[in-house]
């Protein structure tokens, strides 16, 4: 039998958390335009972290496996925001 602590329905998707190293964001509370600014700011800034993310099988699985969602300590997002901006 199961014990009922791992019975409990899906945590909802947050914004944000506090963590031991600062604030983070969730991709998945990112708007559309947000979330293609961001991708364009890491293939500008860090194209092999976006080829890793864009291509690798096994990092697929994982996160399909445990349902896991992407995410940015604020800083890092602010600097990708601002490298996928249009000009």
């Amino acid at each position: 039998m199961i014990p009922e602590r791992y019975n409990r329905p899906p945590v909802k998707p947050f914004v944000a958390v506090q963590n031991n190293t600062g604030r983070m964001v969730s991709a998945s509370a990112l708007t559309e335009s947000q979330r293609q600014q961001v991708w364009r700011g890491i293939k500008r800034t860090r194209p092999g972290l976006a080829k890793m993310l864009a291509e690798d099988e096994n990092l697929k699985q994982l996160k399909e496996n445990f349902q896991t969602r992407i995410q940015f300590p604020i800083e890092e997002l602010n600097e990708y925001m601002q490298a996928g901006e249009i000009k």
